[in-house]
């Protein structure tokens, strides 16, 4: 996470230093500063400020795409540890020892470290859920506190979650699936088809040239 001080003013400087570029290229180009150019320092000052933003944003999407990719898994471990009669701290505390470094076993870290600085457990599920934002982590979070608060079986709701979970997951590789045709036809027409179109035509434009 990074402090919202810091945040503001990588954006300034960010705009700053794009503005000074452009300003720079206008004195080596010799190019007088008139109204548009006015414009486009402006414009360029904003792309810069918004730099920071688009790349924050890039790597909180990749994040949460990661842990949509390992949550099943982590559920999997989870509901394996509780079946075998272990309780869920004990359980919870094994699964994310067998993790693999990744976003899933950070956020678990900070759980961790939630829990040590004095927060409760419902407390630091919900800030877990808070700064991750996607529902199956969402989902878990009000699964283990309903589970807490009325005493339900916390394993059998897992057990349909991960189930879910598997099932989403299938459904959102299948379309994946189906949307790689359609995004490999831009690199085919740009770039396989005139190719093929030149090595098929090559012979016949040499035998209409040579008979002329």
């Amino acid at each position: 996470s990074v402090p919202t001080e810091v945040f503001f003013a990588a954006q300034i400087v960010s705009g700053t230093m794009a503005s000074m570029f452009l300003i720079c290229l206008l004195f080596y180009l010799r190019v007088g500063v008139g109204a548009a150019w006015m414009v486009a320092i402006v414009i360029a000052w904003m792309t810069g400020f918004m730099t920071p933003a688009r790349r924050l944003r890039t790597q909180l999407n990749r994040y949460r795409d990661e842990i949509n990719r390992q949550w099943p898994d982590f559920m999997d471990l989870l509901v394996i540890c509780l079946c075998a009669g272990m309780g869920f701290d004990s359980a919870l505390r094994m699964t994310v020892d067998s993790l693999p470094r990744g976003a899933v076993k950070q956020e678990w870290e900070r759980y961790d470290n939630d829990m040590r600085t004095g927060l409760t457990k419902q407390d630091a599920l919900q800030a877990m859920a808070n700064r991750v934002e996607i529902k199956p982590v969402m989902q878990f979070v009000s699964s283990v506190s309903f589970s807490e608060k009325c005493g339900s079986s916390l394993v059998k709701q897992l057990q349909l979650q991960s189930s879910q979970f598997r099932a989403d997951q299938a459904i959102i590789t299948e379309e994946q699936a189906l949307k790689a045709p359609v995004k490999m036809l831009l690199p085919l027409s740009l770039c396989f088809f005139p190719c093929t179109f030149l090595v098929i035509s090559y012979p016949i434009v040499k035998q209409l040239l040579g008979t002329s």
